[in-house]
């Protein structure tokens, strides 16, 4: 993400949740001259990521990545078609159909991974290598919040056989833990790891998302009644905790002002074209 005027540059996604049918039937966009819906579509240098249905039409997709600047899919889990949204396996939220386009199109896809063990899941590892090796070598994957590692355990387990994959990136938004940015910092190139900050409605609240133990949960003191009686007593919004933790682990494993250039804005401009 790298600001520029009044404006930041980032990826951003449509078609939101707010939908009359989830079979793949979306509304048309209406886009008010000065919104954000507008700003998005007009502006040259934002990147739009295409929120992903199951059972979203091929040629849906296929005409917004030819015709209205979508460079990438956003499947969900929500939307597996087993219904069990903490175990599915990546096509089953991602059909095949749709992965053999995003190949042919040479598209992005940005992944929250599923399954209890998230990046250190077999099944997840022997999926994506399977996928960027031999069966889909165009798709270029970001694996959201640091490969879904809110605590050290996941990334700790998974990252020596994913550095190993071709086409594998890492966005580092929401994650506040400072040992899964160390062990993203310090094992995989910085040139694999995009600033993310999930950014419109998860990390606006005053706390962060704590672990325990593999267990991980947002703390948002608004909502409990947490006593602050030896400290300064001004919690911070979670997006400032993420960044707080992003610079204590990028000193802790040795990044200088090239690396976080990268990190934070010089990687997406390679990637996204980005003119700054």
């Amino acid at each position: 993400m790298v600001s520029i005027g009044p404006y930041t540059e980032a990826m951003n996604f449509t078609h939101m949740f707010d939908l009359p049918d989830l079979r793949g039937n979306l509304p048309k966009k209406v886009e008010t001259p000065g919104s954000l819906a507008y700003l998005v579509a007009n502006h040259p240098d934002f990147s739009k990521f295409r929120y992903m249905l199951q059972l979203s039409k091929l040629d849906d997709i296929y005409n917004d990545c030819q015709h209205s600047g979508v460079v990438g899919l956003k499947p969900y889990r929500i939307f597996s078609v087993t219904g069990d949204i903490k175990e599915c396996r990546i096509h089953e939220f991602l059909p095949y159909e749709q992965l053999e386009l995003a190949n042919d199109l040479g598209l992005w896809v940005t992944l929250h991974l599923s399954r209890q063990d998230a990046c250190a899941d077999e099944q997840n590892l022997s999926d994506l290598e399977e996928y960027t090796t031999r069966r889909y070598p165009n798709i270029k994957w970001i694996l959201a919040h640091v490969a879904r590692s809110f605590t050290y355990w996941p990334i700790k387990h998974g990252i020596e056989r994913l550095r190993l994959l071709p086409n594998i990136y890492y966005d580092t938004s929401a994650v506040t833990e400072l040992m899964p940015l160390i062990t993203l910092f310090k094992q995989e190139s910085p040139e694999r790891i995009f600033y993310g900050s999930d950014g419109i409605e998860s990390m606006y609240f005053y706390g962060k998302y704590v672990a325990l133990g593999r267990a991980w949960q947002g703390l948002d003191v608004r909502r409990t009644h947490l006593q602050f009686p030896h400290c300064d007593a001004r919690p911070i919004l979670a997006i400032y905790e993420q960044l707080l933790s992003m610079k204590h682990a990028a000193e802790i494993a040795g990044l200088d002002r090239t690396d976080l250039d990268k990190i934070f804005f010089k990687n997406a401009q390679r990637e996204f074209g980005i003119n700054v």
